[in-house]
This record gives C-alpha cells, sequence and structure tokens, in this order.
C-alpha cells in the first residue's frame, strides 16, 4: 500500500505549523484521499520523520513517498531528510522508499511570484499617479526587484534554479529583476542598499512559503537600511504564504516520483 510522508521545516511560530498542517490536507486532497499520509518536521515540533513514518508502516504502508515541501535541494533535501529515512529504511527493509522533489522553480510557484512583483508595481504606480485604470502594462525604469531566498553556498543547483526564476520574471514583468539571498550567494543586504541609490523603487519578494523568523530578519534589515538612506521606495512583498497555486507543484513531483 502507498502511503505518503510530507516533510517540512517546522517554524518557531506554532500558528505557521498549524497552517501548514491544514494546507497538506487541502493538497491531499487532490493527490488522494485515500492514500494514508501523515506530515513531519524537520524541527520545533515532535511530528518528526521517524515517528510519522514508522506510523504510517504501522497502517500497513510498504511503499513510501517522501515530500519534502522545501522550495530547493539544499542541505534539508539532499542529507538531513534521507539520512532520517535510511535510519527508518534499515528497521523496515519491507518497506520501499521514494523521494520526491523540490517545487520552487515550477510553474504555479513563479506564477505567485510574478503576482506578488505586478500587485507591488500597480499600487507604486497609482500612489504616484503615473497610470490609469485601462491604461496599457506598466513600464517601470525607475524600479528594481530583489527575490530573496534562504540560499546555500554547498549545492550550486538552488542559486542556478533561482536565476533562471529571477530571468523569466523580468522578461514578464519588464523590470530588472535579481536573485539575492540570506544565506548563500548574492547577499540581499548589499544589494538593496546599492539599488536604493540608484532606483526610486524597491521591490523585495522574500521566496519564503511562509513568513516565519527568516523573513522578519529581512524585514528588519531592510528597514533599518532604507531608514539610514532615506529611501522611501521599499516595498516587501507578502511570501507565498501557503498559496494554494503551490498545491499543483507539489502534486506533481508526487506523480513523477512513481515513475
Amino acid at each position: 500500500m502507498e502511503g505518503i510522508l510530507y516533510i517540512a521545516h517546522g517554524s518557531q511560530k506554532g500558528e505557521k505549523n498549524e497552517a501548514l498542517r491544514k494546507f497538506v490536507a487541502e493538497l491531499h486532497e487532490q493527490v488522494g484521499s485515500q492514500i494514508p499520509y501523515r506530515t513531519a518536521f524537520l524541527e520545533h515540533t515532535a511530528e518528526n520523520i521517524e515517528n510519522e513514518a514508522k506510523t504510517l508502516i504501522a497502517q500497513g504502508v510498504d511503499h513510501l513517498i517522501t515530500v519534502p515541501l522545501l522550495l530547493f535541494a539544499a542541505t534539508h533535501a539532499l542529507k538531513d531528510i534521507p539520512n532520517e529515512i535510511e535510519a527508518v529504511r534499515q528497521n523496515h527493509p519491507e518497506v520501499a522508499f521514494y523521494f520526491a522533489d523540490t517545487f520552487g522553480h515550477r510553474a504555479g510557484t513563479s506564477e505567485i511570484l510574478k503576482e506578488r512583483i505586478e500587485t507591488a508595481l500597480q499600487a507604486w504606480r497609482k500612489n504616484l499617479n503615473h497610470v490609469q485604470v485601462g491604461q496599457e502594462p506598466l513600464t517601470a525604469a525607475n524600479t528594481i526587484c530583489l527575490v530573496v531566498s534562504h540560499g546555500t553556498k554547498r549545492y550550486p543547483t538552488p542559486q542556478l534554479q533561482l536565476e533562471q526564476i529571477c530571468t523569466s520574471l523580468e522578461a514578464q514583468v519588464k523590470i530588472k529583476v535579481l536573485p539575492a539571498n540570506i544565506r548563500g550567494h548574492e547577499p540581499f543586504l548589499p544589494l538593496a542598499v546599492e539599488a536604493m541609490k540608484s532606483y526610486d523603487h524597491l521591490i523585495v519578494v522574500p521566496f519564503f512559503m511562509f513568513e516565519g523568523h527568516l523573513v522578519d530578519e529581512i524585514t528588519q534589515k531592510l528597514q533599518r537600511a532604507a531608514l539610514e538612506s532615506n529611501f522611501n521606495g521599499l516595498t516587501i512583498t507578502d511570501t507565498l504564504d501557503f498559496d494554494p497555486r503551490m498545491m499543483q507543484d507539489i502534486a506533481s513531483v508526487i506523480v513523477e516520483s512513481r515513475n
């Protein structure tokens, strides 16, 4: 019998973990409500990978798909999750384990980012009385956008995927869109400070599933930099914020893991 183990990072904010559980429940209805599933967290809760995997196996699951609810394949997806699953595998050799891909580079997620940028552009232009309802699509030579992810220096693929996402977004929204990170390549703060010197409007899109302490860190540092630079054109958008369009991307990686 097939079972699915959804694996999230986990948040220090308990309400965010609860929102993720609700998101997973809605997602699983699309995947197949008859399939047993559990949600595990890498940090901050007792619902860890080993315990939740064993619960599924006790229910008769012998074909277990692990689904990382992570945007990019870095340490958690490539090392931490496989290591924890291997510990379960050692005690349950009768169970076949399959690993789904991460989903941050998929179409539905990119559409959310595009919408975040377009909404910020429209609000900025309306405030400046640069456009009226019904005019042609906006151009914004005085606006630049940073898409800020967690980032990693250990693995090249996340940065390459982020760069590809930004290149695609730039072509669609017609403004400069740059990749940036908290921990990896292209640190976001120096890029933001430089943008404040050259542009009237800086859009920052936190590329995270939901608002947590890292997004709080981004916001605080940007607001401080804007204040120090006397820069009044900073827009920080919402995160992906459990947008249901992510569900189609996650469902697609589950289907691919079966092949």
